[in-house]
């Protein structure tokens, strides 16, 4: 990779770069963009030129790179024109630079032996035949040992089998082409692989909604590694095969190690999985035949459902910049891992409050489209409380939880028989026991979303909090929502990010971290809203809203003040009206 032109995206685009710094960071200390500003200034360096020195450092350049692409800044040395000027050049190069991400090669048993596409943060699309053993309908063992190597360079497990298998025909096996669609029918060729790990989530990946039927003599684009080597895109054009629907041929050249790689359209829509050469005529299978059968799966994997407004209306609170607030929500709904809530931290924290308690409502609209059996309560701190334990339990009740009163305490810890730190202790792990109990009676989980405290808390307080927090992680029906207390410490790990499903089940808390917006946080808003209210997204006409909401404010690299965000709200309301139908 060229330094020049990691060092062009650094100062172009200071936001994405940002961005895609923090997705490909897990450790406790990760570089951020203010640390690496300020380390530049004391050494009297070029900010980006230092910036490119951490990240070899770390050994995180190329994943930097990939995270960079998946957010579409091409760099200097992705330019590429479609030779016949069917597609233009600006989209096309916005395509390619995400391509060069979603794109992954498909190892089996050590040996790359296919092509496939990201279509989720943990899931790859390719061709079933890649992954086989054996023929169609015998049982394929032994059981292979499957890797993606995705394009940063990381190689990582997938699961065995397939979460979704569709076998080729017996004649394809053998390399003979269909003749008939009977030959075929219900034989898709496509296998849907889970990675053990969501590793891709800063890769990005492509959309399965509404697959493009294929057209004879259409433009076609194919992203694939032909003889397991690096290439990006080929163009050709699609044609039809006599007596058979359920594939299509295409004329790019292809090899060895292109199978299962993904089609795109001259509007850069995918329109399906390359297959294989048959008769020295290449043949790719039409998404539209398996997409349905692969929706829901790829729903649960991509990233959660997010709010643009909290009443889904152009007039309600607007929600801008909670992307891994989503994305926690979700790891933590989770019933099976590791993160049991979140804890919400202020990048300054000695400013506004209001984020922190937006948070609870956010969280309220979420929870409630997950149904009943996601129940929330509230644990203000806005006065004084004496017995904090009483506090939560009453709390707790108010969300139909039957949480009984605590039962007489044992000599050893009660109240002037044990030292105070032992009975406020014992109180607060019994009550996380009634509380999980009662849940669990009902089939509920429980969230409990603790305010950031208005008043001075005194050391019984905290000590019952840290104390409450340390056994609640261990329960399976409980999830804690933390807002602020930046300055008390409570037990369990801490995540950037939702954790790896293997080794260390440990739980703990994703952090959220809360301040600064972007440019990017505006358009996300704008393009959930769009997709929501119109059922697509204009990416030129998204783009000029978010200039015009952000014209005029003060910002450092590409960074702006959360005071701002009462001012972009009231800016970002009529291009949402005319979205919604209104004027």
């Amino acid at each position: 990779m060229d330094d020049d032109a990691i060092l062009q995206a650094i100062r172009d685009h200071a936001a994405d770069a940002a961005e895609a710094l923090a997705a490909v960071q897990s450790d406790e200390k990760p570089l951020t963009t203010a640390g690496i500003d300020a380390l530049a200034r004391l050494s009297r360096r070029d900010p980006a030129e230092f910036w490119l020195e951490q990240l070899k450092e770390r050994g995180l350049v190329t994943a930097f790179a990939a995270a960079l692409r998946a957010r579409g800044v091409p760099l200097a040395d992705d330019v590429l024109d479609d030779p016949e000027s069917v597609i233009p050049t600006e989209p096309l190069r916005r395509f390619l630079a995400r391509a060069e991400s979603f794109r992954c090669r498909i190892v089996k048993n050590d040996a790359v032996v296919g092509s496939g596409v990201l279509v989720g943060p943990s899931l790859v699309l390719t061709s079933w035949h890649v992954i086989a053993v054996a023929r169609p309908g015998q049982p394929q063992e032994p059981a292979p040992k499957l890797e993606v190597l995705l394009a940063d360079d990381m190689k990582c497990r997938a699961r065995v089998p397939a979460v979704f298998q569709s076998e080729c025909g017996d004649a394809e096996y053998s390399s003979r082409a269909p003749l008939h669609d009977t030959d075929v029918a219900d034989r898709h060729d496509v296998a849907l692989l889970e990675l053990m790990e969501p590793a891709a989530a800063h890769l990005g990946h492509i959309s399965l909604a509404a697959p493009a039927p294929p057209k004879s003599k259409s433009r076609l684009i194919l992203v694939h590694f032909p003889g397991g080597v690096h290439q990006v895109i080929d163009f050709g054009f699609t044609g039809k095969i006599r007596n058979v629907t359920a594939r299509w041929r295409h004329d790019v050249t292809t090899a060895g190690g292109s199978s299962g790689g993904a089609c795109f359209n001259k509007d850069l829509e995918f329109l399906g999985i390359h297959q294989a050469e048959f008769d020295h005529v290449a043949r790719f299978v039409p998404a539209e035949l398996f997409v349905d059968s692969i929706r829901e799966i790829v729903s649960r994997d991509v990233a959660p459902p997010t709010l643009w407004s909290l009443d889904a209306t152009p007039t309600g609170p607007l929600v801008i910049g909670r992307n891994s607030f989503f994305r926690a929500v979700a790891a933590a709904a989770d019933p099976d891992g590791r993160v049991r809530g979140v804890r919400i931290k202020r990048t300054n924290v000695d400013s506004s409050t209001t984020g922190l308690a937006f948070s609870h409502d956010i969280l309220e609209q979420l929870l409630l489209r997950r149904g009943p059996d996601h129940r929330l309560a509230r644990i203000p701190l806005d006065d004084v409380v004496d017995d904090l334990s009483a506090h939560i339990r009453s709390r707790v009740r108010l969300i139909g939880l039957d949480v009984p009163e605590p039962l007489t305490e044992d000599a050893g810890v009660a109240t002037g028989q044990a030292p105070p730190e032992t009975t406020i202790r014992n109180r607060a792990e019994n009550l996380a026991a009634a509380v999980e109990a009662a849940a669990a009676t009902v089939g509920a989980t429980a969230w409990l979303f603790i305010d950031n405290p208005s008043v001075l808390l005194s050391d019984e307080s905290r000590l019952t909090i840290e104390s409450f927090v340390g056994a609640a992680l261990t329960k399976p029906h409980l999830r804690l929502v933390i807002a602020g207390f930046e300055t008390v410490s409570v037990p369990g790990a801490e995540f950037l990010g939702p954790p790896a499903s293997e080794g260390d089940r440990s739980p703990g808390l994703i952090v959220d971290f809360i301040g600064e917006f972007r440019r990017a946080d505006i358009l996300d808003l704008l393009a959930t809203a769009s997709r929501e209210l119109t059922g697509g997204a204009d990416d030129v006409t998204l783009g000029w809203s978010a200039d015009r909401a952000l014209v005029g404010l003060p910002h450092v690299n590409g960074l702006y003040d959360p005071a701002l965000l009462p001012q972009v709200v009231e800016n970002l309301r009529p291009d949402l009206r005319l979205l919604a139908g209104g004027v």
